[in-house]
């Protein structure tokens, strides 16, 4: 985290992520690190309004997330589908909106971003509704990490500026009645590391690891969670002769 100086006439960014599964913080390092690459003068901070500033009982609520999607998929996905109503989602919004809003203005206060950027779904409506209330203008930025089945707590339509990472994306926040104009089809925020690779270097990678280098690779990963029944997969797709050869993140 990058110390706020009141006296500095650099940028300010407040990034807002919550540490439910690991892709979150991921898209959020990955974010910082880009725009410090583009200008080093920019002062970004990062929080988690929801596990780790958040009341208590947002916290337990939100700690709930790993142990579900591990042990109860049916559990989940109840949890998912019936929160993406508009009702469902409001009412959610009703009971927990207020305490988290209020943690997401005394980060305003703390840190005075010019540009809060949110990377959550559930941060997204109450961020807008704190700068609303707050000292001064500010814009909010949603980047969206969901690939193809967008929940509803994404699609923010009054967010100043939504980054999309697929077409299908930019295709329910349009049906959400985002403005075109807003939505930006930029990809998924990843590591800097996670470059394209330049000439012969994945094939010697391919023999660094012991990996034949030729053979069509699949690569199975499930996350910072681990979760999608990993094992499962891998003896799906390993237990016969096949013309491929699997990486598997675990």
């Amino acid at each position: 985290m990058v110390a706020v100086n009141p006296q500095s006439q650099a940028k300010r960014i407040l990034i807002l992520f919550s540490d439910t599964g690991g892709g979150h913080r991921a898209a959020a390092t990955a974010l910082e690190e880009a725009l410090l690459t583009v200008d080093p003068s920019i002062c970004i901070s990062s929080a988690d309004p929801l596990i780790k500033q958040g009341p208590a009982l947002i916290r337990q609520l939100t700690a709930l997330y790993s142990p579900i999607i591990k042990r109860s998929r049916p559990a989940w996905g109840a949890v998912y589908h019936t929160s993406n109503f508009r009702a469902t989602f409001a009412a959610i919004r009703a009971v927990l909106g207020r305490q988290v809003r209020r943690v997401v203005a005394e980060l305003l206060t703390e840190y005075d971003p010019d540009l809060v950027l949110s990377v959550h779904p559930l941060l997204n409506h109450v961020s807008h509704q704190a700068i609303r209330k707050g000292s001064r203008p500010r814009a909010l930025m949603t980047v969206i990490t969901d690939l193809v089945d967008i929940h509803r707590g994404w699609i923010f339509p009054r967010s100043d500026l939504i980054v999309v990472p697929t077409e299908q994306a930019r295709e329910a926040c349009l049906a959400r009645r985002a403005q075109p104009d807003r939505i930006k089809l930029l990809g998924l925020p990843i590591d800097l590391r996670f470059r394209p690779p330049a000439p012969g270097e994945q094939a010697a990678l391919r023999r660094f690891f012991g990996l034949q280098e030729t053979a069509f690779t699949i690569l199975i990963c499930g996350g910072g969670e681990g979760s999608g029944r990993l094992w499962q997969q891998v003896k799906a797709l390993a237990e016969d002769a096949n013309p491929w050869q699997l990486i598997v993140v675990c």
